[in-house]
């Protein structure tokens, strides 16, 4: 599987993470969704498909899911503000947060 420093979308990565389990093992939407913490086994399957999006506490139980650590789940966290921002300053803002990221 690529590295997460690969991705600009959130929703790619977790559906390519998704698929990168599912051909090494027995893995589900329903077990992802249930290692996220959440009770609805489609509910990571609606985010991917861009009908949903994770909350704070969303980024947290998914990040722990796929084992992101420190600079991955930092930058995980970035992707998702990303993903989710409504407007051009809020998306330039997340956007800011990669490039120090990447350079720090």
């Amino acid at each position: 599987m690529k590295s997460i420093f690969e991705y600009d979308d959130y929703r790619s990565y977790m559906n390519d993470y998704y698929l990168w389990k599912k051909r090494t093992s027995a893995f589900s939407w329903r077990e992802f969704a249930k290692n996220s913490g959440f009770t609805s086994p489609n509910y990571l399957k609606v985010v991917c498909d861009g009908k949903s999006g994770l909350s704070e506490p969303g980024i947290e139980h998914v990040a722990e899911a796929m084992d992101l650590i420190g600079a991955e789940r930092e930058y995980f966290r970035k992707l998702v503000k990303f993903g989710l921002g409504k407007s051009f300053s809020v998306n330039s803002c997340a956007k800011s947060g990669f490039s120090h990221l990447l350079l720090g």
